[in-house]
This record gives C-alpha cells, sequence and structure tokens, in this order.
C-alpha cells in the first residue's frame, strides 16, 4: 500500500471502528513515511483502548505494536512487555504518551493541508444554538467594543470550533447577554480577539469542554472531575456542535482543554486536535516577538490557518 491507500484505510477505520483490515494489512510489511507509521501507532492504542475491542484482536494489535518503528516505540515495547495483562491505565498512559510526542514534534503534526473552515450559511444558526448563548459565541468581534457584532452573522464559519476548558462565571440570573462569553471588553478577551483575527479561524465557534463546573480557579476545577463527570461533558460538546455541521478539526484554547480533547476516546476517533496557550498566560510571551498574539499565529500558520 502507498501512502494514499495507507492514509484512506486509517480515516475509514477511525469512521468504522474496526481495526482488523489495517492489522491484516500491517502483516504485509509497515509504511516507510513517518507520518503515516505514527499515525498508524495512534490508530492501534486507540482501538486497544476501545472498550469494544475483542479479546483477539487486542492480542494481534499488542503484537503489532510491539513491532512498531516510531519515536515512541521503546516506550510502547517497553509497556507492552511489562503489563502482561495490558490494563486499560497502561494502554491510557501509552497513548498520553505517544500524543505529548507527536504533538510536540514538528515532524508529526497533524497534517491539515486538506482543510479549510467554510462559511455556515445558514440564517437560523443562532436560533438552532440558543441554548448555549449565555456559555458560547463565535470569533468574530466589534472594533469598537469588543462584543458580538449581528451584522457579522453571513461570515460565521464551520469545520472548526475553538474550546476552551470551562465557563469562567455562571449567568444565574438568566439575564446575561447573547454570545457575550470570549466577548469582555477587557485585556485577556482582546489578546485573544487579537490573536485569532487575520487567522482561518475568524468566524468559528467558540465553546467549553466542562461546563458543569464554573469557576476561574482551573485546579479546583480538574480536581473536582471524575471520569463520569468528563464523560457526561463530552458527550454534551458532542451533541452541541453537531448544530454546526461536518466539524474536523478542535482548536484548544490552553493544557486543560487540551488534556481533555487529546486523550477521550469519544473525541480521539473523530477530530484533528491542536493546542493554542490560553489568553490568560499571554503575559509569559510579553518578550517574544509579536507576544501572545505572534505566538499564536505562529502555531496556527504550521497547519495552513
Amino acid at each position: 500500500m502507498d501512502v494514499m491507500e495507507w492514509n484512506k484505510a486509517i480515516k475509514e477505520a477511525k469512521k468504522s471502528k474496526s481495526i482488523v483490515e489495517i492489522l491484516d494489512a500491517l502483516e504485509g510489511g509497515f509504511p516507510d513515511d513517518k507520518k503515516t507509521l505514527n499515525s498508524l501507532s495512534h490508530l492501534l492504542l486507540l482501538m486497544a483502548n476501545d472498550s469494544y475491542t475483542s479479546e483477539s484482536v487486542l492480542s494481534r494489535i499488542l503484537k503489532t505494536l510491539n513491532k512498531v518503528n516510531t519515536p515512541d516505540s521503546d516506550y510502547i515495547k517497553y509497556a507492552v512487555e511489562n503489563n502482561k495483562n495490558w490494563t486499560g491505565k497502561a494502554i491510557n498512559d501509552s497513548y498520553k504518551f505517544v500524543r505529548k510526542i507527536t504533538l510536540q514534534d514538528e515532524e508529526f503534526l497533524p497534517d491539515l493541508s486538506d482543510f479549510k473552515t467554510q462559511l455556515i450559511n445558514d440564517d437560523r444558526i443562532l436560533e438552532k444554538l440558543k441554548k448555549y448563548k449565555s456559555s458560547a459565541s463565535w470569533a468574530v468581534w466589534d472594533k469598537n467594543d469588543n462584543s458580538f457584532p449581528y451584522s457579522m452573522i453571513p461570515y460565521l464559519k464551520r469545520g472548526c470550533v475553538l474550546v476552551a476548558f470551562n465557563p469562567a462565571r455562571s449567568d444565574d440570573t438568566g439575564e446575561s447577554c447573547s454570545w457575550c462569553s470570549f466577548h469582555e471588553n477587557e485585556k485577556n478577551d482582546i489578546n485573544f480577539r487579537n490573536a485569532i483575527v487575520g487567522t482561518d479561524l475568524e468566524g468559528c465557534y467558540i465553546t467549553d469542554i466542562i461546563k458543569t463546573h464554573v469557576g476561574t480557579d482551573s485546579s479546583l476545577i480538574k480536581a473536582a472531575l471524575t471520569e463520569e463527570i468528563i464523560d457526561c461533558n463530552v458527550k454534551c460538546f458532542l451533541k452541541e456542535i453537531e448544530f454546526l455541521g461536518d466539524t474536523k478539526v478542535l482548536v484548544a484554547i490552553g493544557n486543560d482543554a487540551f488534556s481533555i480533547l487529546s486523550h477521550n476516546s469519544l473525541i480521539i476517533p473523530q477530530y484533528r486536535i491542536i493546542k493554542i496557550p490560553h489568553y490568560s498566560a499571554a503575559y509569559l510571551y510579553n518578550k517574544q516577538p509579536g507576544g501572545y498574539e505572534g505566538e499564536v499565529k505562529r502555531i496556527l500558520s504550521k497547519y495552513n490557518l
């Protein structure tokens, strides 16, 4: 199989959640292309951690993983050899390690060469998403006061969603203005606006992955989260973005959102995930050329966004 055939097979396997054909093909040899090989190791680890994977298929996956020659292969071999029963935690730890390597190594950046956002072209999109109007918004801003400009509705986009960790505050009164999140006329939101405007992400939907827990201290939020709570929020998130149509890319805003998106089995098979720094940490980039705005645009430029 050539690179195109491998990539097609990988996409089909992710969609169908069936790995058998991939395993059969790998018995004839591994691809030479490093990106393709790394994508295969991702897929194998993902399917090994899937509760629906049978024991016989799991056994084949582990034997195959032990032969994979990628930057993380030594770690995978160690994990396989030292976890005879191959517990879910062992798989998850290995997968986290793989994600860490591949998303930090420029040679293995997610391939977004075939991706571009598209206009939604739906006059009723705000109505369809009105349930989320007090906690979500769109990456368009009024130049004067940083508010959400209704005149920009024709320019709202689909294909990509910007995802933060959790809401900073709740709307207990129900009287919050619509689509005001991420649009306050203060430094953090202005930094975020400046970083996104002019990129392909301008016009995309913005929301939070965790909506059940509100606050500005992320350490307290994370301490309160259980796997059940996270999965519940992820399922609600996936239902939320269904209204947008065909979403392919998730852009995590900060490490906390990225940690959930990149390690949750409900998300990983369906979306390509990238990360940008959180705007609250903009001060960390003050000494860099372009500051926070320059750092975000530099990251997005790697993906042609």
